[in-house]
């Protein structure tokens, strides 16, 4: 059992974990922020904990960086909303230059006319003027946490 205190909402935490197999990175069930299991950390061989409060991570959550990613988030009026990553800037921006031309292309071939596309390197939308008929697409840049 893990008793720890959540700094950000300052509830006391009781929960099963086995920072062996499951590591040192848990997440607050009241509040979601992340849990600091320093007491835990004093527990193992090392019995040294080296948090900075600076850059909230210590020894245990600076094992593996995070890798980074870029996610494009779609949406449409007909569909709703998407995402999809992608390890790499180009790879995204390839992506989201593709699925413009595919509804332009989808667009023009169901006979519809003042059709506007407006593009910048990390966003587009293409949408029918006077019409519910939408597209959209962003690039986030973001990373991956875990293993």
């Amino acid at each position: 059992m893990v008793v720890e205190v959540c700094p950000h909402c300052e509830n006391e935490i009781e929960m099963r974990w086995d920072t062996s197999t499951m590591g040192f990175r848990a997440f607050c069930p009241v509040c979601g922020n992340r849990l600091m299991l320093c007491d835990e950390c004093l527990h193992t061989q090392d019995g040294d904990c080296d948090y900075d409060s600076e850059l909230n991570s210590c020894k245990f959550s600076r094992e593996k960086e995070a890798k980074e990613c870029y996610i494009i988030i779609h949406s449409n009026y007909a569909e709703g909303s998407d995402a999809y990553a992608f390890a790499n800037m180009e790879s995204a921006r390839r992506s989201m230059k593709a699925d413009v031309d595919v509804e332009l292309r989808n667009l023009t071939d169901a006979g519809y006319r003042d059709i506007v596309k407006e593009e910048s390197e990390d966003e587009a939308s293409v949408y029918v003027r006077g019409l519910d008929i939408y597209y959209e697409w962003s690039i986030i840049p973001s990373h991956l946490e875990g293993e």
